[in-house]
């Protein structure tokens, strides 16, 4: 998988085909106590990021999950540090995952354009979806998420 530019933003293509249920990419870098812009989060406390003052191209390089863009309807999935391709990925995919299925609220909240007739327009986060949309998405969630789920 490779980070590249599309015009004015950055996106994660796949550079090979990934057969559904098998790791697209693992996420690695820094863990925080608290999201940041750019983080994921992986537990109830715990989020990951590329610290430091890397180069545009060596962050590319080195971290291509950390372009990685949101969907409502992604190809990906978090399972663990890794995200896993929920169907068939061909090589030049983009790869998307759904931010609201691990994040439970985003540093940045951020207004959606990606198309699909399931778009939530403003990705805050899993705290701030209806009880529908929990529904719609709960089998793409993270394990933190779901215990959130349970206790709401």
């Amino acid at each position: 998988m490779r980070a590249a530019k599309a015009g004015d933003w950055l996106h994660v293509v796949a550079t090979r085909p990934v057969k559904a249920g098998g790791t697209v990419l693992t996420l690695d870098g820094e863990e925080l106590d608290q999201p940041s812009r750019h983080s994921i989060q992986l537990d109830e406390r715990t989020h990951i990021e590329v610290t430091g003052d890397l180069p545009l191209e060596e962050l590319m390089r080195s971290h291509p999950w950390r372009f990685t863009n949101h969907s409502c309807d992604p190809n990906t999935r978090l399972v663990g540090r890794d995200l896993v391709a929920l169907s068939p990925v061909r090589a030049g995919d983009e790869i998307t995952y759904n931010y609201n299925t691990s994040e439970w609220e985003l540093a940045e909240p951020f207004e959606c354009r990606c198309g699909s007739p399931d778009c939530e327009r403003m990705i805050r986060g899993f705290k701030f979806l209806g009880a529908a949309e929990r529904e719609r998405i709960k089998p793409l969630l993270a394990p933190h998420l779901i215990r959130r789920l349970h206790l709401t």
